[in-house]
């Protein structure tokens, strides 16, 4: 070795629960010489590298670290939050995995092994998924080979059930999702489309109905919370809390580095 060995760590991925005080968080350690591009002493630290998963209380400031993973010789799978719906949020890493909340438990998903099966999946970029209820409906969002018009940004979508079970909406730039249905302008009809998760029944809606919806989803109100992390070296949680049209950021006085590793 011809260096000194130091850490650093940060938070990689957050969301805030539907509690609106809770933010579910991963964050990484990792291992280095002050020579860091030194290829033996890199390889001497290849398995010391560490991942949470934990989560943060606004409040009372309290974290919870639910899962501790340590990278294998050589393997450095990251772990990131892609979504959250009610107790329940979708991570990635190696694989996919349902998180339960509150009792912190984490099931492999067998999305890649689906997708790849999938030949009309098979494409340059990977299929990316979205939680859309608690029950685990899934959004399947790819981007398409051959585009449809010429200046919109074109995505294949498709929405897995429960049980496995694949339903194809079509091609558009954005799915709204509002209760138990979808809706879609199809750019392969022209014609926009209302998907129901609960009876799996495609149907055609008139354009006014199509542009309520859309009008609808404009006009949700903001969160009065927003939550980002700042990187290293102070790795904080960043909040903000609105009041009126007035942001105050504060923040937390937990860091990456004060973590339980």
């Amino acid at each position: 070795m011809c260096g000194e060995l130091k850490s650093e760590s940060t938070f990689n991925s957050h969301e805030l629960m539907a509690n609106n005080h809770t933010v579910l968080f991963t964050a990484s350690k990792r291992y280095f010489y002050s020579c860091e591009y030194c290829a033996v002493c890199t390889q001497r630290v290849a398995s010391l590298g560490r991942w949470l998963i934990g989560t943060y209380d606004i409040n009372s400031e309290r974290v919870n670290i639910l899962h501790r993973f340590q990278t294998g010789d050589r393997q450095r799978y990251s772990w990131s939050i892609r979504s959250v719906v009610g107790s329940r949020a979708l991570m990635q890493s190696d694989s996919y995995y349902f998180l339960e909340l509150p009792s912190n438990q984490l099931t492999r998903l067998s999305l890649d092994a689906e997708f790849a099966q999938n030949s009309r999946m098979q494409k340059e970029s990977a299929p990316i998924p979205q939680l859309l209820d608690e029950e685990g409906t899934f959004l399947i969002t790819q981007t398409v080979d051959k585009k449809i018009t010429r200046n919109t940004i074109e995505y294949e979508y498709w929405v897995r059930h429960p049980d496995g079970k694949y339903q194809r909406l079509g091609i558009g730039d954005r799915v709204i999702h509002q209760a138990d249905t979808a809706y879609l302008w199809n750019f392969e009809t022209h014609r926009p489309l209302a998907y129901s998760l609960k009876t799996r029944t495609l149907r055609s809606v008139t354009e006014r109905q199509y542009q309520t919806v859309a009008l609808q989803q404009q006009n949700i109100p903001e969160p009065n919370i927003h939550v980002q992390y700042q990187m290293s070296p102070s790795a904080r949680l960043h909040i903000g809390r609105r009041f009126g049209k007035d942001w105050n950021y504060k923040m937390s006085t937990v860091t990456a580095a004060s973590l339980k590793w």
